[in-house]
């Protein structure tokens, strides 16, 4: 039996024997109202109001030990499965993190050899080299220092 059990079991044996051996007083005042309680006021007449037996049932809440058992472990194993799928996130932001930092890395370098290199130039497909006009690489340098300024600037 789980606490939970227990605990409705003993609250439901003492209420009980207070309910069996109560008396319900009915009365009317000196206005015409009805009144119902469980003590009889000394200055009216009363009448007693034989209440209903009732049965005792155990509560809805009160689940048999296997139930109550069942559902704690579908509840742990939940808990678990939530716990694994935020560390299963939390380990992919982190090497997301860290392969951005590798690029914004790269980046990084190949901007500062590119910021001191006098002449810069691409590769044909043939092997041959063709440099490029000052205005055309200036304009390469502002189009990648935006670049990495968007792509790896904190936000």
């Amino acid at each position: 039996m789980n606490l939970k059990s227990l605990f409705v079991a003993c609250v439901l044996m003492l209420a009980l024997p207070a309910v069996a051996f109560s008396q319900v007083y009915r009365w009317v005042d000196s206005q015409g109202r009805v009144h119902f309680s469980d003590k009889a006021p000394p200055d009216q007449k009363v009448d007693t109001v034989a209440l209903p037996e009732v049965e005792a049932t155990p509560s809805a809440d009160v689940l048999p030990e296997a139930d109550a058992l069942e559902r704690q472990r579908r509840l742990v194993q939940v808990l678990e499965e939530e716990r694994l799928e935020r560390e299963r996130l939390k380990a992919e932001a982190k090497a997301e993190a860290e392969k951005k930092a590798a690029y914004c890395e790269r980046f990084k370098n190949r901007l500062e050899r590119m910021e001191s290199a006098s002449l810069l130039y691409s590769e044909n497909d043939d092997g041959t080299v063709k440099y490029w006009k000052d205005q055309d690489a200036d304009r390469f340098k502002r189009e990648q220092r935006a670049l990495f300024q968007q792509e790896c600037s904190p936000a």
